[in-house]
């Protein structure tokens, strides 16, 4: 069994990348201009259009 600490932790993740990922589909720029590693890591793995940015 995971311990609480754990499951608090991988919960916080869990949230940070859906932060992260909602950022990065609604105003990929102001992402890129507050993490540029995470918006990286964004656009490497999901690729958006032009047209959407």
């Amino acid at each position: 069994m995971h311990t609480l600490q754990y499951r608090i932790r991988h919960q916080n993740d869990l949230e940070n990348f859906a932060e992260a990922f909602a950022l990065y589909m609604t105003e990929s720029k102001t992402l890129e201009l507050l993490s540029p590693h995470v918006y990286q890591y964004f656009k490497n793995h999901y690729p958006k259009s032009k047209s959407d940015d």
